[in-house]
């Protein structure tokens, strides 16, 4: 098996290897090399008695698009009208001020977890600044 593998040096004597897709995988070593041989004894360890095999997905048709039946995503006008009436039948979720309070306060928390994961990986790309 051969996979696509991101090097980075982060420091003076360490670098890292990492892959993402189809294992999620990273290592460091000292040198380039040595975080690419952890990297496979990492990937090694992960995938013991795992088999890989190519699934073919059928394409499907443009009438029967995958994962759809017959024409329930036409596009033609009363498709359309009758998507967005199944919508608007859609109840409107009924949450008590308590409710959206956590809810808020758990959103905004997502967010700047987010945002805080982005800031450390943009720091940790070659020519980043501190």
């Amino acid at each position: 098996m051969e996979l696509s593998v991101l090097v980075q040096q982060t420091g003076n004597d360490r670098f890292r290897a990492w892959c993402d897709s189809p294992i999620a995988a990273s290592a460091e070593g000292t040198t380039r090399d040595e975080a690419l041989a952890n990297l496979r004894t990492e990937i090694g360890t992960k995938t013991r008695g795992v088999e890989v095999v190519r699934l073919a997905i059928p394409n499907g048709s443009a009438d029967d698009p995958l994962g759809t039946v017959g024409d329930e995503q036409s596009n033609d006008p009363e498709s359309i009208a009758a998507w967005i009436a199944a919508f608007d039948a859609i109840p409107p979720l009924q949450m008590t001020a308590d409710e959206e309070a956590v809810w808020m306060t758990e959103r905004r928390a997502r967010s700047h977890r987010d945002a805080g994961a982005i800031d450390r990986f943009a720091s940790e790309l070659p020519g980043a600044t501190e």
